[in-house]
């Protein structure tokens, strides 16, 4: 048994981790994705996460949403707390992404002082991972870049999607980084990655671009690594600019600190199962259907 232990941790650190060091190898899209991989692994059997996010203007900072994010072999979990100019509690959302099922979750909480009783809990399903947020998830292998698809699955350049590496590296924040660049994304967006080689390929920059000029940056910045070559960013971020109806670009910013982070060990997700009350409304986005559940 002791060998068989030891040839299966041998195995896993040349095979699966190797990318993560594999700096005189050919650099290439499917080596990234592969180290990416490796991370996931690496931080298995579970990943907890502890985040906030505010929105800044000027030099000002408001608190927007409190968010722990869960990442097990068989889900996803975000839970999130919402606040009004920083301050006030005004809702909570809990999703269940099933990852074997690809199927969603939701449920929705609102104050009491918000929302009515009839209004204040509904719910929603639906295949794929649904309302977890774009371009803010503080989990690089993971890393949700667009409406669709995730960083690995872009990199692995899914559902005909062309990725290009650079040959050579470019500058981010003062770290030597390879940009990924990737086409033929649905509605004619293009997505740019610039991964950090010394961090197992995590990326240190995300732009999406948009045929209409708008886009979205994400620099995720002052890596921590946490376990077994677990890397995740201790701050995010994010600028979001979008064209208006009269063709101006409104910008938004928003500034994402790492709180607490366990990786490497069990995570009990009882409490982070969605779990639909008797009475509520619940919406099915694939069907547009609403559905209420008997009390």
């Amino acid at each position: 048994m002791r060998i068989l232990k030891l040839t299966i941790a041998f195995v896993f650190t040349v095979y699966v981790l190797k990318p993560c060091f594999a700096k005189a190898e050919k650099i290439s899209a499917e080596l990234i994705a592969a180290a990416l991989s490796a991370q996931e692994q690496a931080s298995e059997p579970g990943l907890l996460i502890r985040y906030s996010e505010f929105f800044v203007k000027g030099n000002v900072k408001l608190r927007a949403f409190s968010n722990v994010y869960v990442r097990t072999k068989d889900y996803m979990i975000l839970k999130s707390d919402g606040f009004l100019h920083g301050e006030t509690h005004i809702m909570t959302s809990l999703t269940t992404y099933d990852r074997k099922k690809d199927r969603y979750q939701t449920l929705i909480t609102w104050n009491e002082k918000i929302k009515s009783e009839t209004e204040r809990i509904s719910g929603e399903i639906g295949t794929g991972t649904g309302v977890f947020p774009d371009l803010d998830m503080p989990d690089p292998a993971l890393l949700k870049v667009s409406d669709v698809l995730f960083l690995q699955d872009l990199i692995s350049g899914k559902n005909n999607i062309k990725v290009d590496v650079s040959e050579k590296k470019e500058m981010i924040d003062g770290y030597p980084c390879y940009m990924l660049n990737a086409t033929n994304l649905k509605g004619g967006r293009e997505c740019q990655i610039w991964v950090d080689p010394s961090i197992c390929f995590c990326p240190r920059q995300v732009i999406i671009k948009y045929p209409d000029s708008s886009f979205f940056l994400l620099k995720l910045k002052q890596y921590r690594k946490v376990e077994k070559e677990v890397w995740i960013p201790s701050t995010v971020e994010r600028i979001a600019a979008f064209k208006k109806e009269d063709g101006s670009i409104k910008k938004t910013a928003c500034l994402i600190e790492l709180e607490e982070v366990t990786a490497g060990q069990q995570i009990i997700i009882n409490d982070y199962i969605v779990k639909f009350p008797p009475g509520i409304s619940i919406y099915d986005s694939n069907t547009g259907n609403v559905i209420r559940l008997p009390k």
